[in-house]
């Protein structure tokens, strides 16, 4: 697998094989009742939280929107999300890792780890639009004419200044023959069936331009990579999260300001974050 590169060392020659495995087919269909018991897992550790620091078990403390939840994991596994530091690391190189808010897409322990960062838009001056990112799309289908001028999020570093460059397309609507859900609530789209999409309007086999994010580039880490990572309490804390609360800190171009960066959709994990062992 390819590097995350978290020691700037950039990604490996094998980049083509990695781009091909965040292939939607490639990722097998969470399983609900994983997500069942993530959102009661949370509630359980909320409300014991809660009666240590001396309130009831009913008594709500503002943290977090009704509904929403996010709760520390203790193994890496799909659907689960990375959240970067709070302040710059000396040893890590790059700043992209400062309070990202990562997505993974897929483990497996034999093979290594993949992900997207979800809370940066791409900032390249030169390559703002979907269309300049990815050129060699068919711009003549209805949906990728719509999406042409989008701007894109920043997936990660592999994959990302190498031509032809890696799409992950992120959805929160379930489409037929087109997604595969990562979790509850939240699907990859395959790019090829994406392209053969012929109709704009929205339906069980079809998505718009409104139903999907585009990110450039994606994270990977080779086989103990990223378990070796999250040994150091410094660098990555591993969640659990509800749907709606990491949608919420997907990047936004038209709310973003220039100092933003995606901070406010970390803070926003980070508020409703519970961890029984803090």
């Amino acid at each position: 697998m390819a590097s995350s590169s978290s020691s700037g060392d950039g990604p490996a020659s094998d980049d083509a094989k990695d781009a091909d495995a965040l292939g939607a087919r490639e990722i097998p269909s969470a399983n609900s009742n994983a997500e069942d018991w993530r959102a009661f897992r949370s509630g359980l550790i909320e409300r014991e939280r809660r009666e240590r620091r001396g309130g009831g078990p009913d008594e709500a403390d503002g943290a977090c929107d009704a509904g929403s939840w996010a709760h520390a994991l203790r193994h890496i596994e799909r659907g689960s999300v990375l959240l970067g530091p709070d302040a710059p690391l000396s040893f890590v190189d790059g700043g992209i890792w400062t309070r990202c808010v990562l997505l993974i897409l897929g483990h497996d322990d034999a093979q290594g780890t993949t992900g997207v960062i979800v809370n940066r838009e791409c900032t390249d001056a030169e390559r703002p639009t979907l269309r300049e990112y990815a050129p060699e799309l068919d711009f003549s289908n209805p949906l990728l004419s719509s999406l042409a001028t989008a701007r894109c999020g920043f997936g990660g570093p592999v994959m990302h200044d190498q031509y032809p460059r890696s799409l992950v397309v992120l959805s929160a609507k379930a489409c037929e023959g087109v997604t595969v859900e990562v979790m509850k609530g939240l699907y990859v789209c395959d790019v090829e069936a994406l392209a053969r999409q012929k109709s704009k309007l929205s339906s069980p086999v079809t998505l718009t331009a409104e139903d999907v994010t585009v990110f450039v580039g994606y994270a990977g880490w080779t086989r103990n990579q990223l378990v070796e990572e999250l040994e150091d309490p410094r660098f990555w804390t591993l969640a659990a999260a509800d749907a709606t609360l990491l949608r919420d800190a997907f990047f936004d171009s038209k709310r973003m300001g220039s100092e933003d960066n995606g901070d406010e959709g970390w803070m926003k994990i980070r508020k409703c974050f519970v961890d029984i062992d803090a």
